[in-house]
């Protein structure tokens, strides 16, 4: 079993960190670390505590994967998990997140975790390529482009050991309630809708990711669909995720030229959530798009 012994992220746990990051829209503050962590505990919410799929063996699982670990979060959550589940081999695990930027690595962390610089469109150093057992990547819908996804895959598929596995959450995009939505609702996530057809958000992400599974070679590879919310702390979760949703909306408020200054975005996002808000105590509550897709290294 790992130890829970806690460790500070030394200096040499990060390489260069790049002049910009692009990829990534919003700030990486407290404020930020804060969301993405909260963002994290809805989510286990909304899938039934489901970190890792049940058809993934997990004691089979020595060495894992994050990318796009951000603060952590997930790495720190899996391990907890698999605390209790002694590997088939007898040796420890060790867990790997990497991130595009170091701004919300943890500053500490538990024995058997590091915590690196790295852009998932680059090849990873060939120290890594054939290590992980597991490949975990979630949430990237709005830091890749149609064109990045093969890239990406290309990259991950490096990462694997023969029979490790990858596991990809993300959402198709597009919006969906228990009911019909209102009109002030609906012209809300238009204005969202505008903002992706401009910068070419990827529609069908999980579908692209299927695919790209199957063509680099991955067995096995399925898609599952969470299932609408059926329960009351689901469908409170659910309410929650798609608030923190509305709440990152300012930039995208500015981008289709809806608001003219940072203030007046701020403005229009916080009638946007107060409108969401209202019609949530009414009874509508949304159905997220989650899909997750697994495929094996054979």
């Amino acid at each position: 079993m790992e130890g829970n012994t806690m460790l500070a992220t030394p200096p040499n746990s990060t390489i260069d960190v790049p002049k910009k990051d692009k990829s990534y829209p919003l700030p990486r503050d407290a404020a930020e670390t804060k969301r993405l962590n909260d963002q994290h505990s809805l989510f286990k919410i909304y899938c039934g505590q489901n970190l890792i799929h049940p058809s993934i063996p997990k004691e089979k699982i020595q060495n894992i994967a994050d990318i796009g670990t951000g603060t952590g979060i997930w790495l720190k959550d899996a391990a907890e998990l698999l605390t209790t589940i002694p590997t088939e081999s007898g040796n420890g695990r060790s867990y790997s997140g990497f991130d595009i930027s170091p701004l919300q690595f943890p500053k500490v962390h538990q024995k058997g975790m590091q915590f690196s610089v790295h852009d998932l469109l680059e090849p990873f150093p060939v120290e890594y390529h054939g290590k992980y057992d597991l490949v975990h990547l979630r949430f990237l819908l709005a830091a890749l482009k149609e064109d990045d996804v093969k890239i990406a895959v290309k990259n991950i598929v490096a990462l694997l050991r023969p029979n490790g596995y990858v596991q990809w959450d993300d959402l198709r995009y597009g919006f969906a309630y228990n009911r019909k939505a209102p009109d002030e609702l609906r012209a809300s996530d238009q204005v969202a809708e505008d903002f992706s057809a401009k910068f070419g958000v990827i529609r069908n992400l999980p579908g692209l990711i299927t695919e790209n599974f199957k063509k680099e070679g991955l067995q096995g590879v399925i898609k599952y669909e969470h299932p609408p919310p059926d329960t009351e702390e689901k469908i409170a979760a659910a309410k929650a995720l798609r608030l923190e949703m509305a709440a990152v909306m300012p930039r995208v408020f500015l981008e289709v030229g809806l608001a003219k200054t940072e203030e007046e975005a701020k403005e229009m996002t916080g009638r946007n959530v107060m409108t969401l808000q209202k019609h949530f105590d009414q009874g509508l509550y949304p159905i997220l798009p989650l899909e997750r897709v697994i495929g094996q290294k054979v």
